[in-house]
């Protein structure tokens, strides 16, 4: 009997842009005492959820913005490598990325939302990443009640976002995951704030 060896090839992507930054608004009075990504669930904060998740896809260090209550977020990630970023005035998603860009240098970063429970495979998602060649690659959904991104008919790229171009009715919804490379910083503006 003969055995074909497989070799997979281990994933570039090792670090992760986990978003802390915001007032959590909708969240209060908890995000009185904690900032959002913060606040438990199943006696885990959220943010700690999504750490796991990126360490079992091989992300081996972290960057988090903070802007609301910035010194909760001290010591946070135990014995993971963890660089936080504050922001005293809160830059928006793509501010916080382009704010972090000395950290990302030339690598790709896998970004999530720190207020979110999810369970997609990064695995999966930083796979699609790599294989594409594209400089984002955005985790969608289908089935949400909020579908705001236009895909083409291939399934692959989006074509419009909130329909800003006015191409198509949106058919997904955005997961607050995603893979960058770090080309795409170049896109982003400096020093301000920017969706």
């Amino acid at each position: 009997m003969k055995f074909k060896m497989l070799q997979v090839k281990p994933s570039g992507v090792k670090k992760a842009f986990i978003l802390g930054a915001g007032l959590g608004n909708r969240l209060r009075p908890l995000t009185d005492r904690l900032p959002k990504p913060l606040v438990p669930l199943f006696h885990r904060p959220l943010a700690e959820w999504a750490m796991a998740a990126c360490v079992k896809a091989g992300i081996e260090k972290f960057a988090i913005n903070t802007h609301h209550l910035p010194g909760a977020w001290e010591g946070f990630g135990g014995k993971n490598a963890v660089t936080l970023f504050h922001e005293p005035i809160l830059l928006e998603t793509g501010g916080g990325i382009k704010n972090i860009s000395s950290w990302i240098g030339d690598d790709s970063v896998l970004v999530h939302n720190g207020d979110i429970f999810s369970t997609l495979s990064l695995e999966k998602l930083i796979a699609a990443h790599e294989s594409s060649g594209l400089p984002v690659t955005l985790a969608l959904r289908s089935q949400v009640t909020d579908q705001h991104i236009a895909i083409d008919p291939s399934g692959t790229l989006v074509t419009d976002i909130r329909n800003q171009l006015g191409r198509a009715a949106g058919t997904h919804g955005f997961s607050g995951i995603y893979c960058l490379n770090a080309s795409f910083l170049d896109l982003i503006p400096a020093n301000e704030k920017f969706p």
